[in-house]
């Protein structure tokens, strides 16, 4: 917003106030593209979400085109394969349920997410289902008895593709 002010300034003055605040209006643009941006995001986000599941199709190209739609496959875990990313907070509501405080309770806020290897069924190929999150406590299988389903059974499951790697994270090692 830019304001005449009426009074003995000099021209400089006058032209320095209006070069500050002009500055503002790149921005104010910026952040609206943005804002507009972000909520035609949403929506297409939660249309692909609440779509009907689809079979997982076996061409690597149309699973690229799948992301954050819903997909069916039958198979069976690897429960013997389990991978734990963490140690990780517990988020209820997108918030971290783990308080700051010297004398804080974390005993059932920090745990793992937990992934399971999916062996497809009538296929060669094995597939990553994210479990969801534990407390360290029951980061062992035999304290999770209920979760450990033997045989074959039918999943749905939102696809999710890897994430690019940071700029400066080192590459993995292997063991």
């Amino acid at each position: 917003m830019a304001l005449m002010i009426m009074s003995n300034s000099t021209f400089e003055q006058k032209l320095s106030f209006y070069s500050k605040n002009s500055t503002d209006y790149p921005g104010s643009v910026w952040q609206i593209k943005r804002k507009t941006w972000k909520e035609n995001l949403i929506a297409d986000l939660q249309m692909g979400i609440n779509s009907d599941p689809i079979p997982l199709p076996n061409s690597l190209e149309e699973i690229n085109e799948l992301e954050y739609k819903p997909v069916h496959v039958k198979g069976y875990f690897l429960h013997d394969k389990e991978l734990f990313i963490g140690p990780r907070s517990l988020l209820v509501k997108g918030d971290s349920t783990t308080q700051s405080s010297f004398f804080a309770d974390r005993s059932n806020s920090n745990g793992y997410l937990v992934v399971t290897p999916f062996k497809l069924a009538n296929r060669e190929e094995t597939i990553l289902v994210s479990r969801g999150w534990v407390p360290a406590k029951n980061r062992e299988s035999k304290t999770r008895q209920n979760g450990q389903v033997e045989g074959p059974v039918d999943v749905i499951g939102i696809v999710r593709l890897h994430e690019n790697r940071p700029s400066f994270t080192p590459k993995n090692k292997g063991k």
